[in-house]
């Protein structure tokens, strides 16, 4: 089986309706939420952090035929009905839908990281659109 590194790269839709509507603590419990399915799913070597206000990435490390990188895409859209769960405790009821987009792309040769991380985001508006968690491959 071949061998390869992946950019995973995850967009939390509503997460900025949620901020931008004074659901400071609700916000940051959804991002925490978040944060905790990528840390337990990814493995030691693999590298998880916030790349943006609504966006994380994972750069995992000497995938075996993306399996692991399937199997975080999974995991990550498995969690998009529990971070909603999470959105639910405004004060005026409002339920924010949060649902998890992922672009996932796998390194090339000598790609630098601007390259790569343009790959996985031209791949993601296709799963935003669609809205429900749906892992897209480039």
């Amino acid at each position: 089986m071949r061998r390869s590194d992946a950019l995973l790269v995850i967009a939390a839709t509503e997460l900025e309706a949620i901020y931008d509507s004074g659901y400071i603590d609700e916000g940051d419990e959804t991002v925490r939420s978040i944060g905790r399915v990528l840390s337990e799913t990814a493995r030691d070597s693999d590298v998880v952090g916030r790349i943006g206000r609504n966006a994380f990435a994972v750069f995992a490390l000497d995938c075996e035929g993306q399996i692991l990188a399937n199997r975080i895409a999974t995991a990550v859209a498995n969690a998009a009905e529990h971070a909603s769960l999470l959105a639910t405790g405004v004060a005026d009821a409002r339920a924010f839908d949060i649902g998890l987009s992922i672009g996932i792309t796998e390194v090339r040769g000598d790609d630098e990281f601007d390259a790569l991380m343009a790959r996985a985001l031209t791949v993601l508006p296709r799963g935003r659109k669609s809205n429900n968690g749906a892992a897209v491959r480039r």
